[in-house]
């Protein structure tokens, strides 16, 4: 081969690895339901979720967590006994953490920042030794892709009196990224004498310092009445208190449903990347309001819009769609498209996120196991679910995963009818994820299952760029020496 020919074939290489890079960083799991905007949805192509091929046992992981994924397709998980266990790709152990006994446990799924390094948030309920009255305490984490523990810090107290409440979360972790700055934002419940409130927290994720602590909701009650946010914080500090012993009782509001120990956990916030300007945060407070924010790491949080109900009700994580509009359901079952002040459908409550696929349908999931499939705001589907769920679907490029307690089915993307159905017992209660070399990875209550990726093609065709998402990709370019051009399938 001519000199000028293997500098052109080199180049031509390193754009093809370039270009395969960007496709990894969108492929892999890095937050809860599966990107910052909460999309539930991963670029790569993958198999049907036929039949385990690895199996990793995790501990008790509370309802409402899964697992997260690095982009080197590294698994990590949180679980009740304060641990953060992470697995290969397949399945098998790689390293173990556990954290302080004063630190509790670990209610909801880490985060991986853009450098690895992972995001964990831990809470302990305890009683006041002076007058033995609750208390609560939440922890941020910081590890290092390797398992190195590089800092805990303590969630900031209560702003109400009597200003000893370290807060309470069982939502997770979400990343903001801006000019190259990351900060961690965690919703959390505080509790005071005869009020209770709802704040956004953003940490720095250098050192782990509160660099934005926002009041999103207050409620003023009597102290001996209860009722709106007092049922909800109610609920999560029974979860948080009870969950470890299994012994759960839940008011009920959050018993409709056998899913019953699930509880409702608490939704995290949703990230969209604006491409004019600093990322909008959606947070759904959990009572009847869905607020946007913007952030700056020097200024804090700025309140932009705020969208609320006539009556109080539960809510599933927000999803953010483009054009500043914001996705939630509600426990009365509706999907509400904030900002555009429309909802759409009568599921029964739903807890889960929606699921935006790349054609940019919706999927719902209720807790009664109800699928819905809206295109814009026309439902073209509904079915019936093998079970109950409080998971939201993942989505590839080829196919949707949606676990219910008695059934992991997996639908193709394009037709939306099952092609692969796995029976299992005590499902539901986590999401399906998918790494970015198009593994799947799903929970029971018996431990962590691992589905096959799709084989690799061999470097030199250039296929492992494509996927179905793409369609026929067809690039063609200029180098010194010559013109290339790759017509992929």
């Amino acid at each position: 081969m001519k000199p000028i020919e293997v500098a052109v074939t080199h180049s031509i290489l390193i754009v093809f690895l370039m270009l395969a890079t960007v496709k990894s960083s969108d492929a892999h799991w890095p937050t809860a339901h599966g990107s910052a905007s909460n999309t539930g949805f991963a670029w790569v192509d993958t198999l049907p979720a036929t039949y385990p091929t690895g199996y990793a046992n995790v501990g008790k992981v509370a309802p409402g967590a899964n697992p997260v994924i690095g982009p080197d397709g590294t698994v990590y998980i949180g679980n009740l006994d304060g641990e953060l266990v992470a697995l290969h790709p397949d399945g098998k152990p790689y390293w173990k953490r556990k954290v302080n006994p004063e630190h509790g446990a670990i209610f909801s799924s880490p985060a991986v920042g853009t450098d690895g390094s992972i995001y964990v948030v831990s809470n302990l309920s305890y009683r006041d030794p002076r007058d033995g009255a609750p208390l609560h305490a939440a922890f941020l984490h910081k590890f290092t892709p390797g398992g190195g523990w590089l800092f805990w810090r303590p969630f900031p107290k209560a702003m109400v009196y009597p200003f000893t409440d370290g807060g309470a979360t069982t939502a997770p972790p979400n990343i903001w990224n801006w000019n190259g700055t990351e900060a961690i934002m965690v919703p959390a419940l505080y509790r005071g004498l005869g009020r209770s409130e709802v704040r956004l927290i953003a940490f720095s994720t250098s050192n782990g310092a509160v660099i934005g602590d926002r009041q999103v909701t207050v409620q003023v009650y009597e102290i001996t009445s209860s009722g709106g946010i007092t049922d909800i914080l109610d609920s999560i500090l029974d979860f948080l208190a009870c969950v470890p012993s299994g012994g759960c009782t839940f008011s009920k509001t959050l018993n409709a449903m056998p899913l019953i120990e699930a509880g409702w956990p608490q939704p995290g916030v949703a990230i969209w990347h604006y491409p004019q300007g600093s990322p909008y945060i959606w947070m759904a407070d959990g009572l009847r309001s869905t607020v946007a924010f913007k952030f700056d790491p020097a200024a804090g949080f700025f309140e932009i819009y705020r969208f609320s109900d006539a009556k109080d009700r539960l809510s599933s994580p927000p999803v953010a769609l483009d054009n500043v509009i914001a996705a939630v359901g509600t426990e009365d079952g509706r999907l509400k498209f904030e900002r555009e002040n429309t909802s759409v459908g009568a599921w029964g409550p739903i807890t889960a996120a929606a699921t935006r696929m790349n054609s940019g349908r919706l999927v719902v999931i209720s807790r009664s196991g109800t699928m819905a499939v809206l295109n814009g705001h026309s439902l073209v589907q509904q079915q019936q679910l093998n079970g109950e769920s409080i998971a939201s679907a993942a989505a590839s490029c080829t196919h949707l995963f949606v676990s219910s307690t008695n059934e992991l089915v997996t639908f193709d993307v394009k037709t939306l009818t099952p092609v692969a159905r796995l029976p299992w017992t005590d499902g539901g209660r986590s999401a399906p994820v998918i790494g970015p070399f198009g593994h799947v990875y799903a929970m029971t209550n018996f431990g962590l299952f691992v589905f096959a990726a799709p084989p690799s093609p061999p470097v030199t065709t250039f296929s492992a760029l494509a996927t179905a998402c793409d369609g026929i990709w067809k690039t063609r370019g200029s180098l010194p020496g010559g013109t290339f051009e790759q017509v992929l399938p």
